[in-house]
């Protein structure tokens, strides 16, 4: 049988290390008393009434030797808080990825953007662990487009609309989870849009929309069903502001 996997949490100079157990409908916290483990049939029962917090003999790591593997890490959600659709607190957010492991977690306004560090060695392991939990403690199905520190800092810097002067608040970054087919992105980039612009580099679209993206073709929908990729659209002030909070 394979061992629960273990959660580390830090928060007011206390750290546990724990794993979850049981599939009942109710979240149970169990401290065990020193004086020897409770009783097989009790541990049996509380298992069917929920899934139980029980702290694991694993030590903590030391804060020094996991402080060297953090990534500091964005995470972009896409579709959550339009009208009454995917709502989704952003307190609740920041406490489902402190309950993934993830430290230093902060969120940027209501459309979901998540900055945190994680130990996690593979984004497409870690967006998958955030997109399951989601699913799990929200009931939403969403997906989540990651960046690391380094990639916002590149994107940030590579602009060209944002290097020829456009106005800032004209300007937007289309993040897409997977590179697109080369073929459609041919294809799209010899269609008409003027006096709107769009530049595809790697994983990124960026956008110029001088008459307000409220109003433009180049949607976070239209470039989803041309390139045949999940994606999620930020305005350039938001970008500007998560690459500075990923960066502190």
């Amino acid at each position: 049988m394979t061992s629960p996997e273990i959660h580390y949490a830090r928060s007011g100079g206390v750290a546990i290390a724990y794993q979850v157990l049981g599939t009942g409908p109710l979240d149970i916290l169990f401290v065990p008393r020193r004086r020897g483990p409770p009783r097989s049939q009790f541990v049996a029962r509380r298992y069917q009434l929920g899934r139980s917090a029980v702290p694991s003999s694993a030590r903590m790591p030391s804060r020094t030797t996991r402080r060297t593997r953090l990534q500091t890490y964005v995470a972009l959600l896409r579709g959550i808080n339009l009208g009454a659709h995917n709502r989704v607190s952003m307190p609740d957010l920041r406490t489902l990825f402190v309950g993934l492991g993830s430290e230093d977690v902060a969120t940027y306004v209501q459309s979901g953007n998540v900055i945190f560090k994680s130990p996690a060695d593979s984004p497409a392991e870690l967006i998958h662990k955030i997109e399951e939990r989601i699913s799990r403690d929200l009931g939403l199905n969403v997906t989540v487009v990651l960046r690391t520190k380094a990639q916002l800092a590149r994107i940030l810097a590579g602009n060209p609309f944002a290097k020829n002067g456009r106005e800032p608040a004209n300007l937007h970054v289309t993040f897409l989870a997977d590179k697109p087919e080369r073929g459609r992105v041919s294809e799209l980039e010899a269609g008409q849009f003027e006096p709107e612009e769009f530049r595809i580099v790697g994983h990124e679209i960026y956008l110029h929309c001088p008459n307000g993206y409220g109003r433009t073709t180049l949607s976070n929908a239209y470039f989803e069903k041309q390139l045949n990729v999940a994606a999620t659209t930020r305005n350039w002030k938001t970008v500007t502001k998560l690459a500075e909070l990923a960066n502190a």
